[in-house]
């Protein structure tokens, strides 16, 4: 069974829904709009086979699991939020899926980058996704020991398989470029984890995940920057440079 196949497809398309979400929320023209919210329907097909196959052969990664509240509570006292120093409350549902879900996400990561680490070809592309590699390790320990001192077990995902190829399946601008996205992808998500972490300790391990990754995506732009893969966006006018310009 080819499992790396399988959670390429299960990453890939969970990244999709969210984005093609977002994309769906900033147009507003109806056939653009129709368009986006098609490729949501067609993801999120492609998402739950992904799932069923993973459940279907014991191989998806469950969440941790907690006793099913028996009423509302209501926080009576501010020390809900914590301090970053000293005792601190269970971690909440919210915190506890950003964790689990950064730890997945993050082992993803490591499987893309051990993969293409075997068939890239450029030389710099191959240290930068070494270095890629580390970070994602980084990242993985981290949320891990949140939930050890927290008294959960962490989240070991399943092995995935990663054959002995070293044919690469794919040029080394589209890994690189498809590397560079994942690592915008994780900024995302790491600011939607602070929004959400209501422990201040825990707000303060996401924000300071953010000048690593920040700095590793700065890289993976100036790689594809010198090789002249970066297409520009469309941007609006330099209004200095029009009135400055000899007439």
């Amino acid at each position: 069974m080819k499992v790396f196949s399988l959670s390429f497809v299960y990453g890939m398309s969970k990244i999709g829904i969210a984005t093609y979400g977002n994309i769906t929320a900033t147009v507003a023209r109806q056939d653009i709009v129709a368009f986006f919210g098609q490729c949501i329907v067609d993801t999120k097909d492609l998402f739950q086979k992904a799932i069923d196959i993973m459940l279907s052969k014991g191989i998806y990664d469950h969440p941790p699991k907690i006793p099913y509240p028996n009423n509302v509570s209501y926080v009576t006292d501010q020390s809900y939020m914590a301090h970053l120093l000293g005792s601190k409350r269970p971690l909440n549902v919210m915190e506890l899926t950003e964790l689990f879900f950064h730890i997945e996400r993050n082992y993803f990561g490591t499987m893309v980058t051990s993969a293409f680490l075997q068939v890239v070809k450029d030389e710099q592309i191959k240290k930068y996704m070494a270095e890629g590699k580390k970070l994602t390790e980084k990242q993985i320990q981290l949320c891990n020991d949140i939930l050890h001192k927290d008294g959960m077990q962490g989240n070991i995902p399943v092995s995935m398989e990663i054959t002995d190829s070293t044919q690469a399946p794919f040029s080394d601008k589209l890994m690189l470029f498809l590397l560079n996205s994942l690592n915008s992808t994780g900024i995302h998500y790491i600011g939607h984890a602070i929004s959400v972490s209501t422990r201040k300790d825990l707000a303060s391990k996401f924000v300071r995940l953010l000048p690593d990754v920040l700095t590793y995506g700065e890289d993976g732009l100036n790689l594809l920057i010198a090789r002249g893969w970066f297409e520009q966006p469309p941007q609006g006018l330099d209004r200095k440079e029009l009135i400055n310009e000899e007439k």
